[in-house]
């Protein structure tokens, strides 16, 4: 069974991507529209961005090792 461990830094970027849509949320709502979609956009990137590098690490290979040929010993003399 495969886990997926987050790491701190996508778990970051996840995170801080939903403080930036509730930032940019927040300032409609106090009034200001200029920065709404461009907010938006950059807390959805940012998103993104971290679930899309969540548990990415090297992979390993799955394959049994091979064993090296190891030769057959010369028949013994009669």
């Amino acid at each position: 069974m495969c886990s997926i461990r987050p790491s701190s830094s996508s778990a970051t970027s996840i995170g801080g991507g939903a403080l930036v849509v509730a930032l940019a949320t927040g300032l409609s709502r106090a009034g200001a529209y200029e920065f709404v979609y461009a907010g938006e956009l950059l807390g959805i990137a940012l998103m993104f961005s971290g679930f899309a590098f969540v548990g990415k690490s090297p992979r390993r290979s799955l394959a049994t090792p091979t064993r090296k040929a190891v030769p057959a010993l010369p028949a013994r003399p009669a």
